[in-house]
């Protein structure tokens, strides 16, 4: 009778939890330009019947040989991608956590691991997998990952199980071939340890291991999909994400650091669960050997990050197996421990990616797509490399890009070289005889301000995110409006002495910190502020730089208004942001304008004007800080004294 009650709650139970992975997981994307490149690649399959064996999308690298590891994959993105967009991506990636968890549940029970610890140790795996669930075709592996352990626990009992083991392979190399050779070094793996405890193979399972490794190698480009990750350590000097965990602390900018501090957190507290649970349950290494060995996975993040999943995943039955070992009592309360931990790693991991169902379309990329369709602007197009796969999606037979995010296409060239060391981007230009530029001018900042002021180029689109700036030949042939005012990188958004032509011109597009930063330099302070009031203070992590930022320019605007309650209030709130905890280098404190702001409020508002002199020394020693905004600074903190503010 108990039995048959524990089997009836266990199966609402499983939906519940399953409803609840769904759940978890779906949640807003990136749509990065990896993810594009992805679907390009899935759509080239699709519309020619054959896989891409040279580059087409890119001026700097065409006709060079490329090998699309990752083409089953694109095209199941592409295919859901063109009839439900991103809702349909997000379901997509969502539905793969359910199916990679469902099957660790399985596996968990294969090894006999009793219902409330499978629970736990899933919860407490559940947001470590999630520091690294991108929108990528690297998600399939996962599930197929754990199908290879439940496919080698049931060949125990099921001799011919192992036939899957061909299948697996075959699968995992053409949806994710870049790292399939961890699914062939995991097979050799169970073919050794089967040999060293039985001291022989079986013919049927030395034949599906062989078998299988051969698999791998059907995936349209043979031994260069499977060998794709030797790549790895060449992309790694460009890329950062394969950075583990004490080299990203190190060299990261802050605001990487805000966000991958807590995921960072994350794993460290399943990584001490872990050893809170082997150290009393340590009796079960010895006959779970291969188990206990596989382990050691545990330092993988600690070189590459990415792969805090895969640690977790294969680490996850000797963590079932320790805890099931443990006397009782003391095993309840490691549990427990382990379930506090999972619950309070599950709430950071929301905090940090709040779930929910994306848009369809991207305002701002529709905006952009629609200018350059309208305009017909075309040719050699520079762009940064997270743009390179959405303008080719886009706009496929209208532009050709300088480069994408296919690291391993551009490997010997002197596209990444040219873009790492960047350090004038109108020689650039004229090295590669550019037509049109499309970037996100937030990635790179000031390198792109020359084109604002050079004579044979013209800005003419500009939103919160994207720039196109065009040759002035172009802009006068197809009648563009120039914006010949603006400059998103001066202090105010405008050249000088051109601040309320620029006003206008910012007000063609989205742009409202630079329309509020314009209405203020013109005089407009209640409409600077009745704006700067609605921006929106950011969430999660990145909320601390938001806030100051947001209320630096508040600050600026009450000091205009001689508001000094106003502006002591705004300093605190930057005050309190800026110490907001970076956890592996506590002395540290958010990069603001604090001393400045800290400087002009001392100043102005109160008698003590050494603690004002002292700010304005901080200030004026901040490597930070260009001269021209320190000589700025000084003027302003000088003229106070000739004429100060109400106090």
């Amino acid at each position: 009778m108990n039995k048959r009650l524990s089997a009836s709650f266990a199966v609402p139970l499983f939906m519940v939890f399953c409803i609840a992975v769904f759940l978890f997981f779906l949640r807003p994307l990136s749509a990065d330009g990896d993810f594009y490149h992805h679907i390009d690649t899935g759509r080239y399959v699709w519309q020619n019947h054959t896989l891409p064996t040279v580059d087409t999308w890119t001026f700097t690298a065409a006709g060079r040989p490329w090998v699309a590891h990752s083409w089953l994959g694109g095209l199941l993105l592409y295919l859901i991608f063109a009839h439900w967009s991103f809702p349909g991506i997000a379901v997509l990636l969502a539905g793969t956590a359910v199916v990679t968890f469902a099957a660790l549940f399985w596996w968990l029970v294969l090894l006999r691991i009793p219902l409330p610890i499978r629970y736990a140790i899933l919860g407490l795996t559940l947001p470590v997998v999630a520091t690294r669930w991108p929108d990528r075709p690297e998600v399939f592996a996962y599930p197929l990952l754990v199908l290879l352990f439940i496919v080698n626990e049931i060949r125990r009992r099921h001799p011919n199980a192992v036939f899957g083991f061909p299948f697996i392979l075959l699968l995992w190399a053409n949806l994710y071939g870049a790292n399939v050779l961890v699914g062939m070094a995991l097979l050799i793996f169970f073919a050794c340890t089967e040999l060293l405890q039985k001291k022989k193979l079986t013919l049927i399972f030395g034949l599906s291991i062989l078998s299988a490794l051969g698999a791998a190698f059907v995936n349209g480009y043979g031994t260069r999909t499977v060998f794709y990750i030797a790549n790895i350590p060449q992309i790694a000097q460009f890329q950062g994400e394969w950075a583990g965990i004490l080299e990203t602390i190190q060299k990261a900018p802050v605001e990487y650091i805000l966000t991958f501090q807590y995921l960072v957190l994350i794993y460290l507290a399943f990584v001490a669960v872990f050893f809170l649970a082997l150290i009393p349950g340590r009796r079960a290494i010895k006959p779970n050997w291969p188990m206990a060995l596989l382990s050691a996975g545990l330092i993988f993040p600690f070189i590459a990050f990415r792969q805090a999943p895969i640690a977790a995943i294969i680490v996850l039955p000797m963590f079932g197996l320790a805890l099931t070992a443990i006397a009782k009592k003391i095993r309840m309360i490691v549990i427990v421990i382990c379930a506090v931990a999972a619950v309070v790693c599950i709430a950071l991991s929301l905090w940090i990616h709040p779930p929910g169902l994306p848009d369809k379309t991207d305002p701002d990329n529709q905006t952009l797509i629609s200018f350059l369709t309208t305009n017909h602007l075309s040719g050699r197009t520079y762009n940064n490399q997270q743009l390179g796969g959405f303008l080719t999606y886009y706009l496929p037979n209208q532009i050709k890009t300088f480069v994408d995010t296919r690291d391993d296409l551009f490997l010997g060239t002197s596209v990444m070289t040219d873009i790492v060391s960047m350090n004038n981007i109108l020689s650039v230009l004229k090295k590669y005889s550019i037509d049109l530029v499309i970037v996100d001018f937030a990635d790179g900042g000031p390198i792109y301000q020359p084109l604002f002021y050079d004579p044979n180029w013209a800005p003419v689109y500009l939103n919160n995110r994207s720039l196109v700036v065009v040759t002035r030949a172009t802009a006068q042939s197809k009648h563009l409006p120039i914006l010949d005012a603006v400059d998103p990188f001066s202090e105010n958004g405008a050249k000088g002495g051109l601040e309320t032509r620029a006003l206008a011109q910012y007000k063609l597009g989205d742009n409202p910190t630079y329309i509020a930063q314009l209405l203020f330099a013109t005089g407009d302070v209640d409409g600077a502020f009745t704006l700067a009031k609605t921006f929106p203070n950011g969430t999660g992590p990145q909320a601390p730089l938001v806030t100051i930022e947001n209320t630096d320019f508040l600050f600026m605007i009450s000091m205009n208004k001689r508001d000094c309650p106003a502006m002591k209030n705004e300093l605190r709130i930057i005050d309190r942001n800026r110490r907001h905890p970076l956890l592996f280098n506590p002395p540290a404190t958010l990069p603001s304008n604090y001393n400045k702001d800290a400087a002009l409020y001392y100043r102005a508002c109160t008698s003590d004007d050494r603690t004002a002199q002292a700010f304005a020394r901080a200030y004026n020693a901040q490597t930070d800080v260009s001269m021209l905004d320190k000589a700025k600074f000084q003027q302003m903190f000088d003229g106070i004294r000739q004429a100060p503010l109400d106090r």
